[in-house]
């Protein structure tokens, strides 16, 4: 990550450091889901995510929304994801 953004250090690094991981399992549940939606919910994350992460000139207050972002759109497919079934598509 430090080769990326060798000036970030403090709360700027934590959050990008969580923002990739967030970007990462994005990924993860896009290549394994069966669920349109969960796919759906994990690509923007992974999206925003990706978008962000590496960027310069973001706040950490922006930073920290996108991180919440993320969050909400992994909670959002991996809800759609254990709830797939053939009975209940999503």
């Amino acid at each position: 990550m430090l080769h990326y953004l060798p000036t970030s250090a403090g709360a700027d690094l934590e959050l990008r450091v969580r923002l990739h991981k967030a970007r990462d399992m994005a990924a993860a549940l896009r290549g394994r889901s069966e669920s349109a939606l969960a796919s759906w919910c994990a690509c923007q994350c992974h999206e925003i995510a990706g978008a962000v992460v590496f960027a310069a000139g973001v706040t950490e207050s922006q930073l920290d929304l996108v991180l919440q972002l993320c969050r909400s759109l992994m909670r959002a497919a991996l809800a759609a994801d254990s709830l797939n079934s053939d009975e209940f598509p999503l």
